[in-house]
């Protein structure tokens, strides 16, 4: 993705003003001054048990991480870092480029400075796309979907994001490399979200994404295998977009969510559509216990309907009052065009912990 000369010096011009601030806090700063505060903010652990048909399964442990938080001081207009330290599921590429192998890694690593007028992040910083994007990992309350599973799209970038937010509204805007680490093929993605929630726990979520790819950092895309199905050549240029629309309503214990979206990939003067969906309940059964229900269709190439791919889940929670921790079990049920099916379970644990 290619910016106008506008745009690139309004980034610019952004990365020069915080780094200008950075300094200036530095040189300011009094003789004897406190530098600072240094404090652990959350962590979460998820360990999983998988049973897969046919006659497969393991252990995993994933959206796990520990966080870190430091603060020049608590006035509105502050400076802080932030880093983290997680299972590398948080970073994967998307599907247009290599997985990376699944290790400890560096999943957050950003400044961030507070203005009267927005809030400006940059560094390594999550990217939000749908509504499991634009939350923490440990406040989903139903495992993850099938998009986001498939790495369908970015979760974690190098970037720059402005964030500026008047209750019960919100927007924000990212510039990120698209490749969850360096930019092999200096090309540039954008991320938007746009949200409203009001007192009820009554949301609306759209977010949109836009970006570039070529061959030097496609070469080896798995985005076109048979289990993908993206009429995608890795081999040859493309420009990549798609958007998402949610609804949800957070109530008590009980969360419901239904989400759409679509994309399309530009290749050879020509538009491939793909596109998602799914509807998802979490109903407070009493005491700790909460039924959780979704129903999952993702087609990747919408002139195909062989990659049209139904999923059918069900599970059962018992969570702390607090939350915190939880014990799911799920089951999911996949149905493929023609008519094949798999089944596959679920064993998660989560603890986790949000001191700020």
């Amino acid at each position: 993705m290619k910016f106008p000369r506008r745009t690139s010096f309004l980034i610019s011009l952004i990365l020069s003003t915080f780094v200008g601030v950075l300094l200036a806090s530095q040189a300011t700063r009094a003789e004897g001054e406190s530098p600072g505060s240094f404090h652990f903010t959350q962590f979460s652990i998820s360990p999983q048990a998988r049973v897969q048909e046919p006659s497969q399964g393991g252990f995993e442990l994933r959206d796990s991480f520990i966080g870190f938080d430091w603060r020049r001081d608590q006035s509105p207009n502050s400076l802080s870092g932030q880093f983290s330290f997680g299972t590398g599921d948080l970073i994967t590429p998307a599907i247009w480029y290599l997985a990376k192998p699944l290790q400890l890694e560096m999943v957050t690593a950003a400044l961030q400075l507070k203005t009267s007028y927005m809030d400006i992040k940059a560094g390594l910083i999550p990217i939000s796309n749908g509504y499991e994007g634009s939350v923490a990992e440990s406040e989903l309350l139903l495992p993850e979907t099938d998009t986001r599973s498939r790495r369908w799209f970015t979760r974690r970038d190098y970037g720059v994001e402005l964030k500026t937010s008047r209750s019960p509204y919100l927007a924000k805007v990212a510039i990120h490399n698209g490749e969850s680490g360096p930019n092999s093929d200096q090309k540039l993605w954008m991320t938007g979200l746009w949200s409203y929630l009001n007192s009820s726990g009554i949301g609306l979520l759209a977010t949109a994404e836009v970006g570039s790819t070529d061959v030097r950092s496609t070469g080896t895309s798995t985005a076109a295998n048979l289990d993908q199905g993206f009429d995608f050549d890795p081999t040859q240029n493309a420009k990549i977009r798609h958007g998402s629309l949610s609804i949800y309503r957070a109530w008590r214990r009980n969360f419901m969510l239904a989400e759409m979206g679509r994309g399309e990939i530009l290749q050879f003067d020509q538009k491939h559509p793909f596109g998602w969906g799914h509807v998802d309940l979490s109903a407070h059964l009493g005491g700790d216990l909460n039924l959780l229900l979704r129903y999952e269709q993702t087609q990747s190439d919408l002139n195909k309907a062989a990659t049209v791919i139904k999923s059918s889940d069900l599970g059962f929670s018992v969570s702390s009052k607090d939350g915190l921790s939880a014990v799911t079990l799920w089951g999911k049920h996949h149905e493929t065009n023609p008519q094949k099916s798999s089944d596959e379970a679920l064993l998660i644990l989560r603890l986790h912990s949000n001191l700020f």
